[in-house]
Order: structure tokens, then sequence, then C-alpha cells
């Protein structure tokens, strides 16, 4: 679904084609692809314009003294959101500020004056 959204058009069958010459053998036809391209399509509300919190993350870490700290434990974490539905399910400064929360709980950054 993300080269039709960027405009780098891939026919779901070249796509199939390809997975199976990578992993050996795909599970996964092109009407299963297709399918889950419409749950997730439903579950934006077919709004295909998502904000990332790669930005919040970082204005927030500068503003409050936890850049040095806590920046690569908290981009990582975000990073990892990525493989979930996490971006689906809540908005961008929800998800950068919970990633903040569990980099200065791994980091033991007190940060409850910023909270």
């Amino acid at each position: 679904m993300a080269c039709k959204v960027e405009e780098c058009v891939t026919h779901v069958r070249v796509f199939e084609r390809a997975m199976n010459q990578v992993i050996g053998h795909f599970p996964y036809t092109m009407e299963n692809i297709l399918e889950c391209e419409y749950v997730i399509l439903e579950e934006m509300d077919f709004y295909l314009i998502l904000f990332h919190p790669y930005n919040l993350l970082y204005t927030y870490l500068v503003d409050n003294n936890l850049y040095h700290d806590c920046m690569e434990t908290a981009w990582s974490l975000l990073n990892d959101s990525y493989r979930t539905d996490i971006p689906l399910c809540y908005p961008p400064h929800v998800i950068a500020v919970a990633c903040i929360l569990m980099a200065a709980h791994r980091k033991e950054r007190d940060i409850k004056m910023w909270l």
C-alpha cells in the first residue's frame, strides 16, 4: 500500500513474486495482500496522510533537557513502534511522550516535574 500512496506503483503480483524470491516461500497470495490493504485503509478511515512522531519526539526531548540522555533509546522505541499497530491507534504526540517515558525509565531519569 505504501508504494501506491507514495506514487511509486508496484503491482501486487510483482511484490508477491519478489517476496517468493527473497524468502523462498511467501505464504500469502495476492488476495491476502489486497485484503490486508483494505483493512488498513478502513482502520485509517481512508485518510492517507499520517503524521509521524519523530519531530515531536525531538522537540520534547530538547525542550526538557533529555536529548543527551534519552534520545537514542526513545528513537529506537519509536522505530520499534512501527512494527505494531500503534501508529494507527494513537496520535503522534501520545506516541512521542510514551517513548520518552519508557526511555527515561530505562535510563533511570526522574521526569516527574516534566509530567
